[in-house]
C-alpha cells in the first residue's frame, strides 16, 4: 500500500490510476522556470530529460523536481522511494505523438506495485499531446518489460484492438497529476498545437522492494539485474554500468 487515503489505494488497485489535485501554482512555474533553465537541446520530436546523457544536468533535474513534488507526495503517499526526477518534452511537431505502451518493470511485479506521477506544466488537450490510457488492459496477466523496449508475453492482436477501441483520453488542468501503475498501457497524443508541451514526472517504488530492470537477450532470455537506485540517473544500456549493479545478472527462461 502506497496510498495514505485507503479511498485513493482501492480506486488505484481498481483502475491502475487516480488523477490527483496536486501542485500549487507557483510551484508549477517553479518547475517552468528549472526547465526554462536548463536549455535543453531539441533532439526528438519527443524526448526525455534524462536521456539527455549529461549526468550532472540529469543529477540537477532529478533534485530540483524532487524538491519541489516533495510536500505533495509526503501528502499522498508512504512507505516509499523515489527514483528520478525528470521532464518529458513534447515539442509542436507531427511526429511528436508517443506509441501505446507499458513501462519498463521497475519491481518484481509478482509481490510489489510501482507508479508514475505525471504531472503537465500546462493544461493538456488533444491538440497539445495529452496522455490517453486503456484501463481495460489493467490487470491482465503478468508480464516482464524492459531493454529494449520489449514485453513478453507480447499483446495479442486482440489485445491490440482493444487498446485502439477503449483506450481514454486524459485531459489536466496546471497542478494536477496522474499517478498511475506501471503496468498500465498508456501513450501521448500528437502536439499540433503551437506551443511545446511540457510535463515533470517521477516514480515511486515500494520503501522495501528491490529496484530491477529486465534486458532482453534474444526472443526467450531476459537477463534481470538487481540495481541501486541511481541507475536512471547516468544509465547506459548497451553497457550496463557496474557500480549500479548489487547483484550479478539471473537469466530468465521464458516458455
Amino acid at each position: 500500500m502506497l496510498f495514505i487515503d485507503a479511498t485513493l489505494q482501492k480506486e488505484f488497485d481498481l483502475n491502475g490510476y487516480v488523477i490527483l489535485d496536486f501542485l500549487s501554482l507557483e510551484e508549477i512555474d517553479n518547475l517552468q522556470k528549472i526547465y526554462e533553465g536548463i536549455q535543453l537541446q531539441k533532439k526528438e520530436p519527443f524526448q526525455v530529460s534524462i536521456y539527455n546523457n549529461d549526468v550532472e544536468k540529469n543529477k540537477f533535474i532529478d533534485q530540483e523536481i524532487k524538491n519541489i513534488l516533495k510536500s505533495s507526495i509526503q501528502k499522498y503517499f508512504q512507505n516509499y522511494r523515489l527514483l528520478q526526477g525528470l521532464f518529458y518534452i513534447k515539442y509542436p511537431d507531427k511526429k511528436s505523438s508517443f506509441y501505446i505502451h507499458k513501462d519498463w518493470s521497475l519491481v518484481d511485479e509478482s509481490k510489489y506495485t510501482s507508479l508514475h506521477i505525471w504531472t503537465p506544466l500546462i493544461d493538456t488537450n488533444k491538440k497539445n499531446g495529452n496522455l490517453f490510457i486503456c484501463p481495460s488492459d489493467y490487470k491482465k496477466q503478468f508480464t516482464y518489460r524492459g531493454s529494449p523496449g520489449f514485453e513478453i508475453p507480447k499483446p495479442s492482436l486482440l489485445d491490440k484492438i482493444r487498446y485502439k477501441l477503449n483506450y481514454k483520453d486524459v485531459f489536466l488542468k496546471k497542478g494536477q497529476a496522474i499517478c498511475f501503475d506501471h503496468k498500465l498501457t498508456h501513450g501521448s497524443n500528437t502536439n499540433t498545437s503551437n506551443k511545446t508541451r511540457v510535463a515533470a514526472g517521477i516514480s515511486l517504488v515500494p520503501a522495501e522492494a528491490e529496484l530491477i530492470h529486465y534486458h532482453l537477450i534474444d526472443k526467450k532470455t531476459i537477463e534481470k539485474y538487481i540495481l541501486r537506485d541511481s541507475f536512471y540517473i547516468d544509465f547506459n544500456l548497451k553497457e550496463m554500468n557496474e557500480t549500479h549493479k548489487i547483484s550479478k545478472s539471473t537469466l530468465i527462461h521464458v516458455q
